[in-house]
């Protein structure tokens, strides 16, 4: 799990009580809502840190034998779901977000399984328009699930690649520090997701 240390310091973050996830699932994230007897959880943990124009949230579940990652991966994530981030993303912004996007993130694999998505949004500030990304990493390996959930304000439409390219820096090193934490063993470095 992620401490307020291991944030950029050059952001000044405050610990915030983790938001309670919104009931309404999208139909396109049905998939999401898999249940199975087969899967014990036997822990979570979360945390969430908000700076200006930034938050982070990182959720850890712990199953209680290893293969039963491999099952949640095979029924949620082994498919892209980045049309269910984007509608959950949409709804969750009660229309006063437009989204721009919703793709696959390239990622190097940092564990045995990795997802990474981004949504690039529009919204209007103090008559503005700005454009934000919300990123979700999703690793897992032996017996934890970790979710990262990064999302900042990037800029103008003119920014917009430069934002991009930030956020991708700062998730890779929270989801490195995540790695390194809740991981024992990763595959190896240099494939990507």
């Amino acid at each position: 799990m992620l401490h307020i240390s291991d944030l950029p310091p050059t952001v000044p973050w405050t610990a915030t009580k983790l938001d309670s996830p919104n009931p309404a699932t999208p139909s396109s994230c049905t998939r999401l809502d898999y249940n199975s007897p087969s899967i014990v959880d036997t822990a979570q943990a979360g945390s969430q840190f908000k700076g200006p124009g930034m938050l982070v949230v990182n959720q850890v579940g712990l199953v209680a034998d290893p293969g039963m990652i491999d099952v949640i991966w095979k029924h949620i994530y082994a498919q892209s779901i980045s049309r269910c981030i984007g509608d959950a993303f949409s709804a969750g912004g009660a229309g006063h977000i437009k989204l721009l996007s919703s793709k696959r993130l390239p990622f190097p694999r940092l564990t045995r399984h990795l997802s990474a998505y981004r949504v690039l949004f529009q919204l209007t500030v103090k008559g503005m328009h700005v454009r934000g990304a919300f990123d979700m990493v999703v690793l897992g390996n032996e017996r934890t699930l970790s979710m990262l959930m990064v999302m900042g304000i990037i800029g103008s439409a003119s920014d917009e690649a430069t934002g991009e390219r930030d956020m991708t820096l700062i998730d890779l090193d929270l989801a490195e520090k995540i790695a390194g934490r809740a991981f024992s063993t990763a595959s190896p470095a240099g494939t990507t997701a």
